[in-house]
């Protein structure tokens, strides 16, 4: 079936790059044929193209929902070099490229009519042909595509990597309208996980073992300097950027294997980086440092004084990049928001799903009457706490963690752990500080762990059927114990 002309189909909706494509194909003896919107873009270039009609006999019906829906195209597409007889029963117009890309799905009434039907038709069409046909979906491709043909060298590994490339864009694009006609106010019966490669990462949790990033959309920001992400990286970075996110001011929060060894809350970037950084000096080595303002040169100056792995934030200012840019592997991270409403972990060969949401914290006073700082002090805690891998306990004062317990099997030892990091850090002297915790607590002792300290303010989730107990211990210790409304486990 060599003929003298290759011929390519173009129907798209991003017409980026398209005409420098296109003009490279025409230099390069191929034939264009383009549906009409396609069509009238490329004349406007003055690159030479037919109307689809031209070799189909029809223009469009239904109001344009069928247009290249028709058997001359897919015959064109489709057929093989073993069809030989229909080819020439038919007169099928041989196609051997479709170039093509989808319409943008819009939520509202009108979503229906723009889902795309015909672009999805020829992709596929076009990859399973792959023998003779090259599909084409991805603008980026164009100058790959051009070169090959122009040296001659469209091989088996440039046509596979652009028909897995096809395949997967339809099977997202038909995801995402699942998504769409799914949502509801609960988990949607299916929940398609299309995702796509990012980057290949430094080695997995341990050297050992290799890993990769996957995103359903692209990566949430950009790499301005550093080495290499590695697995532990992307899970410290996401640990540390979404309880700094949950301040309404500006704010800090130190990193340590996913748990939070330091934060605090201050408009002074620098204070609020220093405060932080105070509650666990020696465990913030080597950690992951996150941001939710730019960056300032004043806070870089101080951020080099240490070793971290990476810094994040929103942004960085000038000073600040120039100062941070002297250590060459320090990553920096400049994030944007991404939708964090749910949470995918792998368990039992399936899939557990969760909303990530961080709940509006109410107040049940049990034993005395909280002020308006140790509510502040008491939600920002629970705001870090939610971070940390329960069970956990967390001292507080003043807008900063003084003392962190995090991840232990019961629910005392988490408190020692935070009281002793607390009295370290204040030489003992704990008065304003409060004590929150991310779940109940099942019986006293805790509570007289923290009065023993000096911690008058201690607020946790009820639901142990030792509240009472627990209420009146607080009481007799005169101290102010609220329960909260919600528990704050992360496992």
């Amino acid at each position: 079936m060599k003929r003298m002309k290759m011929r390519a189909l173009i129907s798209v909706t991003d017409k980026s790059g398209l005409d420098i494509f296109c003009r490279g194909l025409n230099k390069n003896g191929w034939e264009l044929v383009a549906s009409g919107g396609t069509a009238a873009y490329l004349r406007s270039k003055n690159i030479p193209v037919k109307d689809l009609s031209e070799i189909t006999g029809f223009v469009k019906m239904l109001g344009g929902r069928v247009k290249t829906l028709h058997p001359m195209v897919f015959g064109g597409i489709l057929a093989r070099a073993e069809d030989k007889a229909d080819i020439k029963k038919f007169k099928l117009p041989l196609i051997d490229m479709v170039i093509t890309n989808f319409y943008i799905l819009k939520k509202g009434p009108n979503f229906i009519e723009t889902i795309d039907v015909g672009g999805l038709s020829l992709l596929r069409a076009a990859a399973k042909n792959n023998k003779r046909v090259l599909p084409v979906c991805d603008t980026k491709d164009y100058p790959v595509i051009l070169k090959a043909i122009e040296v001659g060298q469209v091989d088996d590994k440039l046509k596979k990597y652009l028909v897995i490339k096809s395949f997967d864009l339809c099977a997202r694009y038909n995801a995402r309208i699942v998504d769409i006609m799914s949502e509801t106010p609960d988990f949607p019966e299916y929940m398609p996980l299309t995702l796509k490669k990012t980057m290949d990462l430094r080695y997995g949790e341990n050297p050992h073992q290799k890993a990769a990033f996957y995103s359903d959309g692209s990566f949430p920001g950009k790499i301005l300097q550093g080495k290499p992400l590695s697995y532990n990286n992307i899970l410290d970075m996401d640990a540390a950027i979404l309880p700094v996110r949950r301040f309404s001011g500006g704010g800090c929060v130190i990193i340590k294997h996913t748990n939070p060894c330091g934060a605090a809350i201050n408009k002074i970037q620098d204070t609020a980086y220093k405060d932080a950084l105070d509650c666990d000096p020696i465990s913030a080595f080597g950690g992951i440092v996150s941001f939710n303002r730019k960056v300032t040169k004043k806070t870089a100056v101080l951020l080099m004084k240490h070793f971290f792995e990476v810094i994040c934030a929103p942004d960085f200012d000038k000073g600040a990049r120039e100062v941070l840019s002297k250590k060459k592997n320090l990553i920096l991270f400049k994030y944007r928001n991404w939708d964090s409403k749910l949470a995918v972990k792998r368990a039992l060969g399936g899939y557990l799903v969760q909303e990530m949401k961080f709940p509006a914290i109410k107040f049940k006073e049990v034993t005395g009457k909280l002020t308006k700082s140790e509510k502040e002090d008491i939600t920002f805690g629970l705001q870090v706490g939610f971070q940390v891998a329960s069970n956990s306990s967390l001292v507080v004062k003043d807008g900063k963690t003084i003392g962190i317990g995090p991840g232990q099997c019961c629910r005392i030892e988490s408190v020692k752990l935070a009281v002793d990091r607390a009295k370290k850090n204040t030489r003992g002297n704990l008065k304003g500080a409060a004590m929150v915790s991310d779940g109940f607590f099942p019986f006293d002792d805790s509570i007289r762990a923290a009065a023993k300290a000096g911690i008058k303010v201690i607020a946790a989730p009820g639901g142990s059927i030792k509240d009472k107990d627990v209420a009146a211990t607080a009481k007799k210790l005169g101290v102010k114990l609220a329960f909260i409304n919600h528990r704050l486990f992360r496992h």
